[in-house]
């Protein structure tokens, strides 16, 4: 049985699936539903960055050799936590995606360097490790693990194309070589290997930070929201507002972020969070004003709940926080909240659903139309109060 702390990460999970085709939003949150869940996941990224790459390789005889088991599955593990967070589906390492990987850290390890297009006067060039170069997010001074939360930081890289690249939503499959201290994580392929170049559905959102609970370490300078298809989504006309508990906080750098990486019409932009943010729970509304969705003006909102993870905290429960993150323009302020009358419109079509397999006369049917109903109920009292 779930404890009423529970219920309202139960609601937000169901609810998702049913008006998904309304509401502008990635699974995040979902997949984490709980404080606790996403404090372990965080807990496990932590340990995944203190494995050894074990790599068998040498510079000096421009050898390739061979990176740890333990330290690819860590790698991985992180890869697909992060990307968990942000509500996208987990991808797969391919073995010979990883070899070629390899042979491109090699390289940027022997260069002291990143060079994207090496030529065959590169260091330890090999034809594998150029084409992969190519393919291939590029870390210096970092590998395994860390390199890969080195990726979705993104620190100094204005595009953000390396956060965007392994938050592809569409990706299915990378590879990954590091050698201690460099690292290769192969991003780009052919349709066949997963990695495609895919727009969003119009109905949604990958963002960093994400909605949901979100530990702060992994809140970095850089923000990001990549929103719906290129073709029916304009945000050159956007505005960024942020609160902190309710409080406005300075955002600044805003900017349209080139297509190429990743997917998505994708803005980026930077907050100055006081100090306090670091430290106990806190939530945090993003606001988008201005976008246009298939030439509907439209706000984009969304809620992080940000907590220290070295702290208890309020709670393990559902984010205390649940919002829709898109509203159409001119809805704010008074009267009936477009939550609201999303959570009713809910009610009243799980009740309609309910009479129909009633005259089934099939149990199971009705079992799980009455439970339907249950939950939009309280989806609608949680919602309209």
């Amino acid at each position: 049985m779930n404890s009423p702390r529970r219920i309202p990460g139960l609601i937000a999970i169901a609810l998702g699936a049913l008006f998904m085709s309304t509401v502008l939003a990635s699974p995040a949150g979902a997949a984490y539903p709980d404080r606790s869940a996403a404090l372990t996941a965080f807990e496990s990224i932590a340990a995944d960055q203190t494995v050894d790459p074990g790599w068998t390789g040498s510079v000096a005889a421009c050898n390739v050799g061979t990176e740890s088991a333990g330290s690819l599955a860590a790698t991985l593990h992180t890869v697909n936590v992060l990307r968990t967070l942000a509500g996208l589906e987990s991808v797969t390492f391919d073995s010979a995606k990883n070899r070629d990987a390899l042979a491109a850290a090699l390289m940027v390890r022997a260069l002291n360097g990143i060079d994207h297009d090496p030529g065959q006067s590169s260091p330890c060039y090999s034809k594998a490790g150029a084409v992969a170069s190519g393919q291939s997010n590029l870390y210096m001074g970092l590998s395994g693990a860390e390199a890969i939360v080195g990726y979705v930081e993104d620190p100094g890289v204005s595009s953000l194309s390396h956060r965007r690249w392994l938050l592809d939503p569409a990706a299915m499959e990378f590879g990954s070589g590091s050698t201690g201290t460099t690292n290769a994580l192969s991003v780009t392929g052919s349709h066949k290997s997963g990695s495609r170049l895919n727009g969003l559905a119009d109905d949604e959102l990958v963002a960093w930070p994400s909605p949901g609970w979100f530990p702060s370490p992994l809140v970095f300078k850089d923000w990001s929201a990549a929103i719906g298809t290129g073709s029916a989504t304009d945000a050159s006309s956007a505005r960024v507002g942020v609160t902190m508990d309710g409080v406005a906080v300075p955002v600044t750098g805003q900017r349209k972020l080139e297509s190429g990486s990743g997917a998505g019409v994708t803005l980026g932009w930077q907050v100055s969070l006081p100090a306090s943010a670091d430290s106990r729970d806190h939530i945090i509304k993003v606001s988008i004003t201005g976008v246009k969705i298939k030439g509907e003006l439209q706000t984009v909102g969304y809620t992080v709940n940000t907590f220290d993870p070295a702290e208890p905290g309020t709670g393990s429960g559902a984010p205390p926080d649940l919002t829709d993150p898109v509203v159409p323009a001119g809805t704010g302020g008074g009267g009936v909240s477009a939550q609201c009358r999303i959570r009713t419109a809910g009610f009243t079509e799980a009740k309609k659903s309910l009479r129909k397999a009633s005259r089934s006369h099939r149990k199971a049917l009705i079992r799980k139309a009455k439970k339907n109903v249950e939950i939009t109920k309280r989806a609608r009292k949680l919602a309209c109060g």
